[in-house]
């Protein structure tokens, strides 16, 4: 069994919601499309992870220390039963998917132009066997 969180926009939970066919196949719909795009590296808990828990910004000041990051990630990959990566691996995958990593002032490593979600985006979520 797998565990798909889907985040919408206020525009696609309208349309979602203006559809006819129930809303388990409505949802497995829109999982289906983001799913594909989100399979398209080299390691899908990272790719999810991003997809689920970070926000890629414009702005500089955002940034996130490569430590905070990756416990975040290894408690995201506990709640979802994924095996979390190294450390080290970690950050190469996220560098290999364009996050920009760089070393801050004190030499502290972190990871510019993204932040964590919030969470007051309008959200489902479902489970369905396999």
């Amino acid at each position: 069994m797998r565990i798909v969180s889907v985040r919408l926009s206020d525009e696609e939970y309208k349309a979602l919601s203006s559809y006819s066919v129930t809303a388990n196949e409505k949802l497995k719909q829109i999982a289906k499309s983001h799913i594909s795009i989100r399979r398209l590296g080299k390691d899908s808990t990272v790719e999810d992870f991003l997809f689920d828990k970070i926000e890629i910004t414009n702005d500089h000041n955002d940034r996130l220390t490569l430590t905070e990051c990756y416990l975040d990630y290894t408690d995201w990959c506990l709640v979802n039963s994924f095996n979390p990566l190294s450390k080290q691996r970690f950050r190469s995958v996220m560098e290999d998917m364009d996050v920009v990593y760089e070393t801050a002032g004190g030499g502290r490593k972190i990871f510019r132009f993204i932040r964590m979600q919030e969470d007051n985006i309008n959200g489902i979520e479902e489970t369905w066997g396999d």
